[in-house]
């Protein structure tokens, strides 16, 4: 029972460490092929470079700034302004749907789900190893709930895979049935659209465009990334 229960700790242990670092690696910067400016951390000056494109009426990096001080600071009260502003250009793609929503959440309260989590576990690990110091024998539903506790950790930090955003940035940009410049035309759109990337390949972005799914190369796209 002792080896076991020190290969589920280092175990743990390891993942700890593996999730961090990801959540580390993807917080440094947006990723972006083309940034419209020099992208600010702050979200002050995110609204502010914001109000200042939509002046200009640059709508393209008014929701690309708008977006990314939505997704930096889960203020819901930046929702009504995206929507409005893609309503005054026709753009698709800005629907606020129940997932998105969650997704919000999700990332919101990430770090209370994370100490929520490792409390629980390490308040079972501790009384573990103090009825094994006693002698004594550990009960089956601290077991579970030390199990449990382990597989939610996989299952948050990382089974969930959060698909990620882009605005299309270029007028004219083709969408392809498939990676490929000599694959079937799929659709051609202008700028400003908001699409779901699902994933990539080489130098295309598989997307979601109104329930189907196509290929834009990815130099055509501003990606909303934290």
């Amino acid at each position: 029972m002792q080896i076991f229960f020190k290969f589920f700790l280092f175990f743990f242990v390891f993942l700890c460490f593996d999730a961090l670092k990801a959540q580390q690696m993807q917080g440094i910067a947006p990723k972006v092929q083309v940034k419209p400016s020099t992208i600010s951390r702050k979200p002050t000056e995110m609204l502010r470079l914001a109000y200042l494109r939509e002046q200009k009426e640059n709508f393209v990096q008014a929701l690309f700034y708008l977006n990314l001080y939505a997704l930096t600071t889960h203020d819901t009260e930046a929702i009504p302004p995206i929507e409005q502003l893609a309503a005054r250009y026709r753009l698709l793609g800005y629907e606020h749907n129940d997932l998105r929503w969650v997704q919000m959440k999700y990332r919101q309260y990430f770090p209370h789900l994370l100490i929520a989590i490792l409390s629980i576990w390490g308040g079972v690990c501790g009384y573990w190893l103090y009825i094994m110091w006693q002698g004594g024998k550990v009960l089956s539903r601290y077991k579970l709930i030390w199990v449990f506790t382990l597989l939610l950790w996989l299952g948050v930090f990382n089974f969930y895979q959060e698909n990620k955003l882009g605005i299309i940035a270029d007028e004219d940009v083709y969408l392809m049935e498939a990676p490929s410049a000599g694959s079937p035309l799929f659709k051609i759109v202008g700028k400003g659209h908001r699409v779901t990337i699902l994933g990539e390949q080489d130098i295309w972005y598989k997307i979601q465009w109104q329930n189907k799914t196509a290929f834009v190369r990815k130099n055509c796209v501003w990606e909303l990334s934290l």
